[in-house]
């Protein structure tokens, strides 16, 4: 799921934590803070996702081995090991060693959410980042967590509403416009779609939303156009989203290419793979365990 931190903010933080590393390098805080950063970076594909993942990795070993009692490290590994490793077991231990040392933190309730998420439990997830907002009601990338989860599990009118809130907490979040077009498009509205999708402010969550609302509207030149700059443009980290609008067209061969570029990629998206229903055009395919 997509955060709302920018490039610049991250690349402040990042320096913030390498100055407080050269001051002192054992200060087990900011080598979990940095590995945070990392985890967040290549998330959000601004830097290689392998390169980023093993720095991450290892900024947070180098916290735990200096002091095993931030909470805050187990989260940055656990992180890891979700996006990157797919070890849910591991990243559950991770956690629930976070949990012993920080209970009832905003953070271990989102990252437990996540996991939910990954193992294909909807319902949990959604009542963990339910509890992450009532205890921090203003982080808006919680509460588009909470609208995305919403929308995956076909509670539309819901989804609306708290994605709705988070443009309201922070206008400028990436990816809020893309998943209010999907919505739209799920309840067969997509020239209300596509006119959410236009206020994007990322290009590739704006093409990918092109890409979905121009099929549903029958416009398939248009939808051709948006994929092939998507695939151009933004091909080397976005191919589960290039995935997901050849699977939403019907185009199914195209869409496991592209899930199996994903998954040698290690694309972050795909550990949501099951849950996700654009993909549902897929799942009478004897192909579609494959990727998970």
């Amino acid at each position: 799921m997509d955060g709302d931190e920018s490039k610049e903010d991250l690349g402040k933080a990042l320096a913030y934590t390498d100055t407080a590393i050269k001051l002192d390098e054992k200060y087990a805080p900011a080598w979990a803070l940095r590995s945070s950063v990392q985890n967040t970076m290549a998330e959000v594909a601004l830097t290689d996702t392998t390169e980023g993942f093993r720095k991450a990795r290892g900024d947070a070993e180098r916290a735990i081995a200096l002091d095993p009692s931030v909470a805050s490290a187990y989260l940055a590994l656990a992180t890891t090991q979700i996006s990157y490793d797919w070890d849910w077991d591991a990243a559950n231990r991770s956690i629930t060693k976070a949990a012993a040392l920080e209970p009832g933190s905003v953070d271990i309730l989102s990252i437990r959410g996540y996991l939910s998420i990954v193992l294909g439990n909807l319902d949990q997830a959604i009542k963990l980042y339910e509890e992450a907002i009532e205890l921090d009601p203003l982080r808006a990338n919680s509460i588009l967590n909470l609208g995305q989860l919403l929308y995956l599990a076909g509670r539309y009118n819901e989804a609306y509403a708290a994605l709705q809130k988070a443009l309201d907490l922070n206008p400028q979040a990436a990816y809020v416009h893309v998943i209010l077009g999907q919505v739209l498009i799920a309840e067969g509205k997509p020239q209300h779609a596509l006119a959410e999708i236009e206020k994007e402010p990322s290009e590739w969550g704006k093409l990918t939303g092109e890409g979905l609302a121009y099929h549903a509207l029958g416009r398939e030149q248009d939808s051709d156009a948006a994929l092939a700059r998507l695939v151009t443009r933004h091909g080397t980290y976005a191919a589960y989203q290039i995935a997901q609008v050849y699977a939403y067209r019907g185009e199914s061969d195209k869409s496991f290419a592209w899930l199996e570029r994903a998954y040698n990629q290690r694309d972050t998206g795909l550990p949501g793979f099951n849950t996700e229903p654009l993909f549902k055009n897929l799942r009478s395919d004897p192909r579609y365990s494959e990727p998970s």
